[in-house]
């Protein structure tokens, strides 16, 4: 497979980015295997359902937010009424809510599916095999073609010698001259 904006070939079909360029090239691969068709629908039904998860995250939230309003609203009504039912209510309503509340969430988080990870194996590439119309060009490649050096045409750089060679040292000249001057004193 090719990029269609860089022309870069890639070393394998399953690749997801240009390596030249950094196209993301998996829309490419999925249009060639179906014939130029890209379906779009898969993907949005999937994003606007929630999962599990998060439904049953979002309900055990509501059950606190609810319990937050309700039970100091039972606790005001229980103090200006005679009615024993109301002070049952309000210790029942607390427990209820905030427990269940905690309890839903946590249901949700352990036992039900998550979202699912937009991980599509995406099928190999085959080469579908256009055949010629009539009346039509021929097609032409849009890239340019293969170059190659034949082997007996071949003859390797010469590496450049000048490089190998270090520089002599600042220390060395300098000692060279101290070594000198101990000579000549020592005759």
């Amino acid at each position: 497979m090719y990029c269609p904006q860089c022309g870069q070939e890639q070393a394998s079909n399953e690749m997801r980015f240009c390596s030249r360029c950094g196209f993301l090239l998996t829309r490419v691969s999925e249009a060639l295997s179906q014939g130029g068709v890209v379906s779009e629908s898969d993907q949005s039904s999937q994003e606007l359902s929630p999962s599990p998860r998060r439904l049953g995250v979002k309900q055990g939230v509501l059950m606190m937010i609810f319990g937050v309003v309700i039970v100091p609203v039972l606790a005001i009504l229980s103090d200006h009424s005679d009615l024993r039912l109301l002070d049952l209510l309000v210790p029942l309503s607390a427990v209820i809510c905030f427990a269940g509340g905690m309890m839903r969430i946590l249901y949700a988080m352990i036992f039900e599916q998550g979202a699912q990870t937009s991980r599509n194996e995406l099928p190999a590439y085959v080469p579908t095999t256009i055949q010629p119309q009539l009346n039509s060009r021929p097609r032409v490649s849009a890239l340019p073609p293969a170059q190659n050096m034949p082997v007996s045409n071949f003859q390797p750089r010469r590496s450049n010698t000048a490089e190998l060679v270090q520089p002599p040292s600042i220390t060395e000249n300098t000692t060279r001259l101290l070594d000198e001057e101990k000579a000549t004193r020592n005759e």
